[in-house]
């Protein structure tokens, strides 16, 4: 929550998020790490939102999607958003990180986050720079 307050009092600095390469996984490690991100992006965005609507700023949305066998949830404030999700198929799953707040090209390679740090980081980025988040790809890096 602290560096919540300092993006909403300083604005301005933006973390670059850390993302590396999808690696397929078997279905119960990709369906973990999903949730483990999943839980982590709700409190942040919880904490966040408490910061923001104090400041009288627009709070962060988070909506989880139905309807496939995949997890996949998003994270926007504004018209910026970031898509969190993880496939499955034939006993495998692989992240996929996609969204207007993420320079990544989506057809180059699948990408997700390197750890929980850049989950934080992507949260406080949303808030510093009003949904402007620069990536940097960690390539061989393994979360």
């Amino acid at each position: 929550m602290d560096r919540i307050e300092d993006a909403v009092r300083a604005g301005g600095s933006v973390p670059a998020v850390r993302v590396v390469e999808s690696d397929y996984l078997s279905t119960g490690q990709g369906a973990h790490e999903q949730v483990e991100n999943r839980a982590y992006a709700e409190q942040l965005v919880c904490e966040a939102n408490a910061v923001l609507s104090a400041a009288g700023r627009p709070v962060l949305e988070l909506e989880d999607h139905s309807g496939s066998l995949d997890q996949v949830f998003d994270v926007r404030v504004g018209e910026h958003w970031a898509r969190f999700a993880t496939r499955f198929d034939h006993g495998r799953s692989i992240g996929e990180l996609l969204g207007s707040s993420l320079p990544l090209d989506p057809t180059a390679t699948r990408h997700k986050l390197m750890d929980a740090e850049a989950l934080e980081d992507f949260i406080v980025g949303l808030v510093a720079g009003s949904g402007d988040v620069a990536a940097t790809n960690t390539t061989g890096a393994r979360s």
